[in-house]
C-alpha cells in the first residue's frame, strides 16, 4: 500500500564559519562532517552531491563524485539523496529502486520521478496513476 503523506521540513540557514570560507563560497564544514560517522553527516554527504552534481560552493561539477556522496547518504536513508541519486542513475533497475525508496518515505517529488520513471518503462502502468495522484495530494 502507499503511504498517505510526506514529512515537512523547516529552512535552515547555514551561517560561514570563516572569512574565507565568505570570500570563495566555500562549505569546509561539510567536507569534515562528512568524513565523520554521525547521523548529521548523512546531511553534509547530500549537500556535497549537490555541490559536485551542480559545480557551487567551490567544487567542480563531477557527476561520478556528486553520485558517490549521494549513494553515501542514499544508503543511509536520506531520501533527498535517494531522489537525486536515481535521477543521475543510468541503470533503470538501479534509478528505480532508489525512487522507490524514498516515495515510500513520502518524498513528493520522488514519487512524482518515479510515476514519469514508471510510464517511460511502460505506459500502461497502473501505480503510475497511483504515485502521481499521492504526489499531487501533497
Amino acid at each position: 500500500s502507499l503511504p498517505v503523506q510526506g514529512e515537512r521540513y523547516s529552512v535552515i540557514f547555514w551561517f560561514k564559519d570563516s572569512e574565507a570560507s565568505v570570500k570563495d563560497g566555500s562549505t569546509p564544514w561539510h567536507d569534515t562532517m562528512a568524513a565523520e560517522s554521525s547521523d548529521t553527516s548523512v546531511d553534509a554527504l547530500y549537500n556535497l552531491g549537490v555541490q559536485f552534481e551542480l559545480g557551487v560552493h567551490g567544487k567542480e561539477k563531477d557527476f561520478e563524485k556528486a553520485k558517490d556522496f549521494y549513494r553515501r547518504a542514499a544508503e543511509r536513508g536520506h531520501h533527498f539523496a535517494q531522489n537525486n541519486l536515481a535521477l543521475l542513475e543510468a541503470d533503470d533497475q538501479v534509478a528505480e529502486k532508489w525512487l522507490r525508496a524514498a516515495s515510500e518515505k513520502g518524498h513528493s517529488t520522488a514519487q512524482m520521478n518515479l510515476a514519469i520513471h514508471l510510464l517511460c518503462q511502460d505506459e500502461n502502468d497502473p501505480t503510475a496513476a497511483e504515485w502521481m495522484q499521492l504526489a499531487a495530494s501533497q
